[in-house]
């Protein structure tokens, strides 16, 4: 195989798990997730928002945070900023479940 078609097919399985999310494709507290932060983006009703907050804010205190890889833990704190300007509506929907989705992919090995 081509040096440059790796990158390609690397950056394909790249995207496709970022953008299949299923209950068989994340553990279930990235799941869970998901569907917090769409009940958020899709109601902007304060009780969805802190419900996703509070769900982003325990994948710290779960015990595959202490071994998760630097980027998973980032992508956490990152998601956790962008989650705050949900109900503001600060932020673009899209944006935010692409966070998600890069939470998802980045903490799913480490048993999320």
């Amino acid at each position: 195989m081509h040096p440059r078609s790796d990158h390609r097919w690397l950056g394909g399985l790249a995207l496709l798990l970022a953008t299949s999310a299923s209950p068989a494709a994340a553990g279930q507290n990235l799941w869970t997730l998901e569907t917090k932060v769409q009940a958020c983006i899709e109601t902007s009703a304060a009780a969805a928002c802190r419900q996703a907050e509070t769900h982003v804010s325990k994948l710290r205190s779960n015990p595959a945070y202490a071994r998760a890889s630097h980027l998973c833990k980032e992508e956490i704190s990152e998601l956790e900023e962008v989650i705050k300007l949900l109900p503001m509506r600060d932020a673009v929907p899209t944006e935010v479940m692409a966070s998600v989705a890069d939470v998802q992919q980045a903490c799913l090995p480490y048993g999320f």
